[in-house]
């Protein structure tokens, strides 16, 4: 029989909110605004599919005897360390030349029934060399579709060695016409376990994907996830971040999704290669590769796509201009938040590496001439980058008697950090940052929590903001302190 490696799926959330700067090991996700109602549509499935154990093995598929004697199947290379080039023989004879890294066959017709015998060999190697690997899978079974990917690490003693990893239940199209099935499968040889959170969804929509995992149902089938192109914040595109401990890893995004169409994402690559600075954009740097279903045969290949690489923001509105009391704002032609409020912030979430921008509009209808060109601000946003993107400063003649101490006019104050890792459940994480336009000197901050006073930071300038500290998580009242004996 197969073997067969399978993952936890959970139901996808349905809710979108916008979190604190603060975080703590609870909710990372803790929030006080909900914004954009009308995108927390994450287009999740119906039905959660069972929870099963990792690497088990499951019984044979019921063969449907009327289905014929052939199985259709799909074969992936996305080992990163093998040979660029490989051979695939089955039973002794050679069924695909040249097999390239990152790269899958359309999917065809193979024989069922029979127990198949897999070789693996270097692209440049005779057909009587010895083969890099060899792996019986067994039979398929008749009328059945199947992944079959050639996996893991050819290093000595590796974690992850090589390995082909069998996904039954593959599909060639979409389940409905009108959204995009995906599947998800871990193929990342070194990558540590990691959850999947799908167009910002408030919690990840998969947790705990190890390599070799695959999206399945309880009986071991491949389980997709239907779809709708961006189905979160943005329209125009699906988001997909990475997660590992509650760490965030990396991000990507991919366009619009074809409806009617299925695909399966695979994260590749090595992770030592993405935390290497100097390898971070290689074809083995860990990533995600799209590889679209279509049937063929054997000499033909699959269309396959990179995600490409997003940014990671939290947009804050703390500008007191009036004119400005809700704007909107867009990551390049597409809108992410509309009439985002004063004193409101989104949590941290994956948008395309793109230009951002805030627009202020004059009336209600949103048209490019009632837009209020003296407003509107534009920070260029770049892959792997995380920013804190905040709205500050007002109009010096929105302020009767305090032009003298107002900074110009509203501005966009960019912040590039790292976003907060999980602090312990005794503790939360704070930036500090300074927004007060008519106080442009710098500022100190103390907790007063009743016993004493915690020192948070001792001098922000405006616009700028501080480290993120820890702090207990006690109920505490925040006192500023301005300096210059003010």
């Amino acid at each position: 029989m197969l073997r067969l490696n399978k993952l936890i799926l959970l139901g996808l959330c349905a809710s979108l909110s916008v979190a604190t700067v603060a975080c703590d090991n609870n909710d990372n996700n803790d929030v006080n605004n909900d914004v954009n109602n009308d995108n927390n549509d994450n287009n999740g499935t119906d039905e959660t599919p069972d929870v099963i154990g990792e690497n088990d093995e499951t019984e044979d598929e019921e063969v449907d005897e009327d289905a014929g004697s052939t199985a259709l199947l799909q074969i992936m290379h996305v080992s990163p360390d093998a040979p660029e080039v490989v051979d695939v023989y089955v039973n002794g004879a050679l069924l695909i030349d040249d097999l390239e890294y990152k790269t899958a066959t359309k999917f065809f017709e193979a024989p069922a029934g029979a127990d198949l015998t897999v070789d693996i060999r270097g692209g440049s190697d005779a057909a009587d060399a010895a083969p890099a690997y060899t792996e019986n899978l067994g039979s398929l079974a008749a009328g059945s579709k199947y992944i079959v990917a050639a996996a893991g690490s050819t290093e000595s003693g590796a974690t992850n060695p090589l390995d082909l990893i069998v996904i039954p239940g593959a599909l060639t199209a979409g389940t409905e016409a009108d959204k995009t099935s995906v599947l998800a499968f871990h193929a990342s040889a070194g990558a540590p376990a990691v959850d999947l959170v799908i167009n910002n969804a408030a919690e990840a929509q998969l947790k705990g994907v190890q390599f070799g995992d695959f999206a399945a149902d309880g009986s071991g089938v491949a389980s997709y996830v239907a779809l709708e192109s961006g189905g979160g914040y943005l329209k125009g595109f699906t988001t997909v971040g990475v997660f590992a401990g509650g760490e965030h890893v990396r991000s990507f995004n991919s366009g619009a999704l074809t409806p009617g169409a299925a695909l399966t994402v695979v994260a590749t690559g090595l992770v030592a290669n993405y935390l290497d600075d100097d390898d971070s954009n290689d074809d083995k740097a860990f990533g995600l590769t799209a590889f679209f279903a279509e049937e063929g045969d054997p000499t033909e290949r699959a269309d396959v796509a990179d995600l490409a690489v997003a940014s990671r923001v939290q947009v804050v509105h703390n500008s007191p201009e009036p004119a400005a009391n809700l704007v909107d704002v867009f990551v390049g032609e597409q809108k992410l938040l509309d009439d985002f409020a004063f004193r409101t912030a989104t949590p941290f979430i994956t948008v395309p590496a793109a230009t951002l921008e805030l627009k202020v509009s004059s009336s209600a209808d949103d048209s490019d001439d009632a837009l209020v060109p003296s407003l509107a601000k534009t920070v260029d946003l770049e892959a792997d980058g995380t920013y804190i993107v905040a709205a500050m400063g007002a109009l010096e003649e929105s302020y009767e008697g305090g032009a003298d101490d107002v900074d110009g006019s509203p501005q966009l104050a960019v912040l590039v950090g790292e976003e907060p890792s999980l602090a312990p459940k005794s503790s939360k994480r704070v930036k500090v940052v300074h927004g007060i336009p008519d106080i442009p000197v710098a500022v100190g901050v103390r907790a007063d929590a009743g016993l004493a006073a915690l020192p948070l930071v001792e001098s922000v300038q405006y616009p700028e903001a501080s480290d993120y500290i820890e702090i207990p998580a006690i109920a505490a009242n925040a006192m500023v302190t301005i300096e210059e004996g003010r």
